[in-house]
């Protein structure tokens, strides 16, 4: 007999899972007694590891696996072998989607920076076009992104290819479910969000531009890394803020400037929203009935800034408008290094000379292709050619059934601050996009 008595004493019905030493672990919510103190078992809402709590113990899991088994982490598994899984004959056959720009510039073009670059030189100016060309104030191959140089520095061209695509649906499946748990998402929601957004709509149809995949993938680590700031306070707000500066820079340095024009003004849009509305739920009861805005930075924040007799709605606006501020600052300047010579190549290309509306406007989204939002092979021909006005991946405009099934639903049944910012972005983008065909 154990002098001690059983480990937990009584242990309730319902079994339980295995603890340290092989000790049975009671359900949760749960009053035991080990050794004479009584304790209660955490609730399931607060138990991120609760929906393994029967896997555990049903095949003895051990405690430090357990402690890694998590909605988090197995989604982010998930996530992975989604995209190992969509690119698996670029992988293993080296077969890659691609259209005229891929053929006449992009791999090209990747496979001469590849060899000089294993060769010791850094590619600035390419003598094998025209009389030269500024191959790095182009931007458009990315000879400022760290993670592209590495990838055509270590491996041959045609895998660093592959693995460059790879890289970039995965950041975007990453991002996008980061930014989902930011905003207090879990489980199914994160996942849906990363797969629909790293390997879906906008993505797919465009990665063949691998200037613009690079560059767009990083946005929701962005707003990601900025709501978790508006959390926090102190240095650990400061870190996340230079999180969300970093992933901007990544996102300057793709390079595609409309992808990033787009970054900016969701962040700025964004960050609006935070300074409106405080959290992405709302104000609490309490708040509402005392009538005061919640703020959306943690407890600390200004706290050494001084902005005088200001409403709470007031110093809410001014902190977010600070923080959108030392991001932009800050993860522009970092990419700087390819922002100032991209401009002033610009300068002096005919997009300089030329911008009227109409270039500007150029591939719009008419109405007749909004039916691909339910048909995404409305416009393609028997013999797989597209017959609509422009390319087709420039007015692509599907994103699944299931997702737009369950946004319709969001926007009708979600927190009322999320639908307006988001709902108020999709409005803002699809005006955009139909340009002429809209009257303002």
């Amino acid at each position: 007999m154990n002098p001690q008595g059983p480990p937990f004493d009584p242990l309730p019905p319902g079994g339980g899972g295995l603890g340290r030493g092989g000790f049975l672990v009671p359900p949760a919510g749960v009053v035991v007694r080990h050794n004479g103190q009584r304790r209660t078992e955490p609730s399931p809402g607060n138990d991120r590891r609760f929906p393994f709590r029967a896997l555990r113990s049903a095949f003895r899991v051990p405690i430090p696996f357990a402690a890694v088994l998590t909605w988090d982490f197995v989604c982010f598994v998930v996530l992975l072998l989604a995209v190992l899984l969509t690119f698996r004959e670029s992988i293993f056959q080296k077969q890659v989607v691609f259209e005229s720009d891929t053929l006449n510039f992009y791999y090209p073009l990747e496979s001469w920076i590849s060899q000089e670059l294993k060769q010791g030189h850094f590619p600035l100016w390419n003598p094998n076009i025209f009389a030269g060309y500024p191959i790095f104030a182009d931007g458009e191959l990315g000879l400022a992104n760290p993670l592209h140089l590495l990838l055509l520095l270590l491996l041959p061209v045609e895998d660093a290819y592959v693995w460059q695509r790879v890289s970039s649906a995965l950041i975007g499946a990453a991002s996008m479910f980061f930014f989902c748990r930011a905003l207090g998402l879990r489980g199914l929601a994160t996942l849906l969000g990363g797969l629909v957004f790293g390997l879906g709509s906008f993505l797919a149809e465009q990665r063949h531009h691998d200037d613009m995949v690079r560059t767009v993938a990083w946005a929701p680590l962005v707003l990601a890394c900025a709501e978790l700031a508006l959390q926090r306070s102190g240095w650990r707000a400061v870190r996340w803020l230079m999180g969300a500066a970093f992933a901007l820079a990544m996102t300057a340095l793709g390079l595609h400037p409309q992808g990033l024009a787009m970054t900016a003004l969701l962040l700025a849009i964004y960050m609006l929203f935070r300074g409106a509305f405080g959290g992405a739920t709302g104000p609490s009861e309490r708040e509402v009935r005392r009538g005061l805005p919640p703020l959306p930075l943690g407890e600390g924040w200004g706290e050494g800034v001084s902005l005088g007799r200001v409403s709470a709605l007031g110093r809410r606006f001014t902190l977010t408008f600070l923080a959108g501020l030392l991001i932009g600052a800050v993860g522009l300047g970092l990419a700087a290094v390819q922002l100032l010579p991209t401009a002033e190549a610009g300068l002096a290309t005919y997009r300089e000379s030329q911008p009227a509306y109409v270039f500007a406007t150029s591939y719009e989204l008419h109405p007749q292709n909004l039916i691909s939002l339910i048909f995404p092979y409305f416009f393609r021909a028997v013999d797989s050619r597209p017959w609509t006005l422009w390319a087709p991946w420039e007015v692509a405009a599907y994103v699944g059934i299931i997702p737009l099934v369950l946004g319709l639903i969001g926007l009708a049944r979600g927190p009322r601050p999320l639908v307006i910012c988001f709902g108020g972005i999709a409005l803002l983008g699809l005006w955009l996009s139909l340009a002429d065909s809209v009257p303002l």
